[in-house]
């Protein structure tokens, strides 16, 4: 269990890489047309499309086997995963 100072260590890190990823990713796909356009933005808010509770278990499970579950780099390898949709839509 998490102390809520770590917390609070963690939160900046993936928000910041997930706007990193997609404020590039939103502004080539809303300004050019290429070929996979609309496969890249279906990938990328997929996360939305699935409930939380679900995506957590299934995250869970894989870092788990992955031998890496409540690890710094699983935890924040997730909330860039969640939090990437949100930033795409808002830019």
């Amino acid at each position: 269990m998490m102390s809520a100072p770590e917390r609070l260590k963690i939160r900046p890190k993936p928000a910041t890489i997930a706007t990193l990823l997609a404020v590039p990713a939103a502004l080539a796909i809303s300004r050019y047309e290429f070929p996979g356009r609309s496969t890249l933005t279906g990938f990328l808010l997929s996360p939305l499309m699935i409930p939380s509770v679900v995506l957590g278990i299934a995250f869970l499970r894989f870092f788990s086997l992955a031998q890496i579950g409540g690890s710094f780099w699983a935890l924040s390898i997730t909330h860039v995963i969640v939090v990437l949709p949100y930033a795409l839509r808002l830019t």
